[in-house]
């Protein structure tokens, strides 16, 4: 008996050291690196047109957590805390020590589809990765970022992000690159639903934050689980936790919306009860009448949800 509880106590104490290695490991190492993911060959062009069209889409989609609301440019804010760790959003003005200015075009493409930075680590996933958005969108908004408008002037600022073990754990074992694939052609906007389609799913990335997971599959949207039904919730620094609503039609969330209304909400950020939307949700003012009419009839063309899995 005592033979016995002796392996016992000895095979105990080794899982407990192998268990302090593993945290101390998770803890003090670096993480890891994605020098694999190669850098594609492309010309980005910086005329007045694209550089306009970069900002819209900048502003749309990486301007609710880049802007900075002291410095009112997009050097990154405080993006709140919870199991994973602290984090605040990276600075992305011209800045050389703290912004990105030592990136290449290659490199900026290559973060925006995979999440591979500069120095071959990887950006959290709570930094969307547009996966499918056509060539030239995202070289226009590669074109915005080397562009000297106000939003870009350079600002010193570091912008740290502390992870907990379990952030840790998940940088070292879970989260990987994004891998590449084809880029889409964006469909011609006098076909409502594909156009909608396509912004809903590959530009503006409604399903990454109205679905039933921050999980989602960005390389085939609608096979994320509970897609477009809502239900993720959102902490935004000094506001109550916010879940997003579904966008399904005409038994979910939109079921008793009006086009006229839908369009209005959009815009002004105001819905039909005279609520206004909470952050992270705010109004799309720089879409025009036409998308969010295709927007509106992608929606109407899905149904009601049906919850499966990834």
């Amino acid at each position: 008996m005592k033979n016995i509880l002796k392996y016992l106590g000895l095979g105990l104490g080794g899982l407990l050291m192998l268990a302090l290695i593993m945290v101390l490991f998770v803890q003090f190492s670096s993480p890891p690196t994605f020098e694999e993911v190669p850098l594609p060959e492309l010309a980005v062009a910086t005329d007045s047109a694209s550089v306009q069209a970069g900002k819209r889409l900048v502003q749309m989609n990486c301007a609710g957590c880049h802007l900075d609301p002291e410095s009112g440019t997009l050097a990154g804010r405080w993006f709140g805390q919870n199991p994973l760790g602290e984090a605040h959003t990276a600075n992305i003005t011209r800045d050389a020590a703290t912004g990105i200015a030592a990136y290449t075009d290659a490199e900026l493409y290559r973060l925006l589809r995979t999440g591979v930075k500069r120095n071959h680590e990887l950006a959290l996933p709570f930094m969307p990765k547009l996966v499918s958005m056509s060539d030239e969108e995202v070289e226009d908004i590669i074109a915005f970022l080397r562009s000297d408008d106000p939003l870009l002037q350079p600002v010193e600022a570091e912008r740290p992000i502390e992870l907990s073990l379990l952030g840790k754990a998940l940088v070292k074992f879970a989260w990987k690159p994004q891998p590449y694939q084809a880029a889409r052609v964006k469909p011609p906007r006098g076909n409502a639903v594909a156009y909608g389609e396509y912004l809903v799913n590959s530009q503006l990335l409604c399903f990454a934050c109205h679905s039933a997971t921050h999980e989602v599959n960005l390389a085939a949207p609608p096979q994320t689980q509970g897609y477009l039904a809502g239900g993720t919730e959102f902490v935004e620094p000094g506001q109550e936790p916010v879940v997003s609503p579904s966008l399904r039609m005409p038994a979910d969330g939109l079921g008793s919306w009006t086009e006229a209304q839908f369009i209005t909400a959009m815009k002004e950020g105001v819905r039909p009860d005279g609520t206004s939307f909470l952050m992270p949700m705010e109004a799309y003012d720089e879409l025009d009448t036409i998308e969010i009419r295709a927007i509106w009839a992608y929606l109407g063309s899905l149904g009601p949800a049906q919850i499966a899995g990834p």
